[in-house]
């Protein structure tokens, strides 16, 4: 029966292997299991041929297949849908593919077979050749790979590609259901390089693990919680029925994060910061969301961090502006198109100039003028303050070293110079100063460095090593805005402070109100005790400067005595003031 169903013929051109060859002991050989049966229900399929390999993968324990059935093998499953694989090969006379699962023991085992139709004599019921193949650690091999390849290996999140894939079906069923909206929140946790810089990166993995199951507790059912890099977190709110629902889950992480964490041992608060975009306020694409999200979320950032920011249509259009904004400014620093301003200080008793604040001004060949409100924050954020830093420096030391050579009186003159927070803290300020006191032969004394409490504060043991080093090269130093900080009063006893500027707030007040003249007054005899010089800024009308005289204040400057003025201006004010 079984030399019936098989015909073997062989290639002209093949070497002959022998007439003693059974073809069938060649199965056994095979990696494949290989089981040969007949179609006939009535008598429950019967197995004809089958390998070991066959007989391993089915379970068949006897060494005869003789008497067993198709129907018998509980492997197979043999039924709907397999039984009309069967039949449609056996239709078709074409190789049929399938595969499917089966619980055994507890696990899903995974189970694939090529169906191919055999040659059969007039009469006989018909046959087919079934090759098996148990599929189950390939399976899971591939889903091993899948999950890595679409999962955060630390948190065990969601990661970026599987995120956006989600999104994309998100906002598909928006396209497609009238008043359907989702929503993605991009989260990042404020200061998280403390964790890692205090306790070390295992500290921060912890942190960021035990981050993520809380956050999936501040979760719907439905909602994706993804993890892109670091400690940027994005989620997926899915059918909303407003912002609320948004704004409502933020609220509630803000909540959760006030609670204490341990982090080695040690109680730390952190905190994060949320930017939202959805599709009913952003745009319909799921790479525009997120993006949309994330800029809003660095718009938290900049405002003070542990806060959520909604995404608007304009904000996009201001942040697309930065962008080119920050290239043109690029330009201009590299093409030296920028210019320095001088704005006069002045000896409120005497009235002579005795000294330039010099400050930086852009005149864009196609915007125009545009304000430092805009351009020096940019600078700060994209590293670009740096060079305009230094380039500032140089330009007025010689600037001031031009007026001394040709300007009689001028010996005393000198120059102040803004050091932004993010220079000081980056640049290597006293190498800069060294540098231009080299380059432009001015004494160290005619050269005034302000600097903010924001400057100080970040680091003040590396702020007093720095400004120790300055001091040391001849310059002055003047702590800028004083009045706005907390603990403006700890600077002047830590660091090496000679001037005091009197933030313009207080002065603007000054003539009508009198909590802001006693200030000022308070402000005078500190530094009247300190032997410091105090510098009123933002005098605009007489009535300012009387009083500002009359508290005790030396110097002053503001649009009552002079707007800042480009060099020649400046040159002239100076000449006309020496007379």
């Amino acid at each position: 029966m079984a030399g019936s169903m098989l015909k073997i013929t062989r290639d002209p051109e093949t070497p002959d292997i022998g007439s003693d060859i059974d073809p069938y002991a060649l199965l056994g050989h095979l990696s494949l299991g290989v089981v040969v049966c007949e179609i006939d229900e009535r008598r429950g399929n019967p197995v004809l041929i089958a390998n070991e390999q066959a007989k391993s993968l089915l379970m068949i324990t006897d060494t005869s297949i003789r008497d067993w059935c198709l129907d018998d093998v509980s492997v197979l499953e043999f039924g709907e849908p397999l039984l009309s694989e069967f039949h449609r090969a056996v239709k078709t006379q074409r190789p049929v593919h399938y595969e499917w699962d089966l619980e055994f023991n507890g696990q899903t085992r995974n189970f694939a077979c090529e169906i191919t139709p055999l040659e059969t004599a007039c009469g006989q019921s018909p046959r087919v050749m079934c090759t098996l193949a148990d599929r189950t650690a390939e399976k899971r091999a591939g889903a091993n790979l899948l999950h890595h390849a679409l999962h955060d290996g630390l948190t065990g999140l969601p990661n970026r590609s599987h995120f956006l894939n989600r999104l994309e079906e998100a906002v598909a069923r928006c396209h497609g259901e009238e008043n359907r909206a989702c929503a993605v929140l991009m989260l990042n946790v404020d200061r998280f390089q403390l964790i890692n810089e205090s306790f070390g990166h295992p500290a921060g993995d912890a942190f960021l693990i035990d981050l993520a199951n809380s956050l999936r507790g501040c979760l719907r059912g439905a909602d994706i919680l993804a993890r892109f890099n670091g400690d940027e977190f994005a989620i997926l709110i899915d059918d909303i029925s407003g912002l609320d629902d948004a704004t409502g889950l933020a609220a509630r992480i803000h909540q959760m994060m006030e609670v204490p964490r341990i982090v080695s041992d040690s109680e730390a608060y952190m905190s994060v910061s949320i930017g939202i975009s959805t599709t009913q306020t952003s745009h319909m694409h799921p790479e525009n969301l997120i993006r949309d999200a994330d800029i809003s979320m660095h718009r938290s950032k900049n405002l003070g961090r542990s806060r959520t920011e909604v995404f608007a249509r304009d904000t996009h259009i201001v942040r697309t502006g930065q962008i080119q904004l920050e290239t043109d400014l690029r330009k201009a620093i590299e093409n030296e198109e920028l210019e320095l301003f001088y704005q006069p200080i002045i000896d409120l008793e005497q009235g002579r100039t005795i000294a330039f604040e010099a400050l930086t001004r852009w005149h864009h060949p196609e915007r125009g003028f545009v304000s430092p409100v805009d351009f020096i924050p940019l600078a700060e954020e994209t590293g670009l303050i740096l060079p305009l830093g230094r380039w500032a420096m140089l330009e007025s030391c010689r600037q001031l070293r031009a007026w001394q050579s040709s300007l009689a009186g001028t010996k005393d003159l000198f120059i102040n110079v803004n050091m932004s927070a993010v220079q000081f803290l980056q640049d290597d300020i006293p190498a800069t100063v060294a540098q231009c006191l080299a380059e432009t032969g001015i004494q160290g004394r005619n050269l005034r460095l302000e600097i903010t409490e924001t400057a100080l504060v970040a680091d003040p043991d590396g702020a007093a090593e720095c400004l120790h080093a300055i001091k040391r090269l001849g310059p002055t130093l003047a702590l800028d805005d004083f009045g706005t900080g907390y603990s403006s009063l700890n600077y002047l006893n830590n660091f090496p402070i000679d001037c005091i500027k009197i933030d313009r707030s207080f002065v603007g007040r000054v003539d009508r109100d009198d909590q802001s003249a006693k200030i000022i007054r308070i402000i005078t005899m500190l530094a009247d005790t300190l032997k410091m010089s105090v510098v009123a800024e933002g005098i605009e009308n007489s009535e300012q400067h009387m009083m500002m005289r009359s508290l005790g204040c030396r110097y002053g400057q503001g649009f009552l005595f002079s707007r800042p003025l480009p060099q020649e201006e400046a040159t002239a004010h100076l000449k006309a003031s020496l007379k």
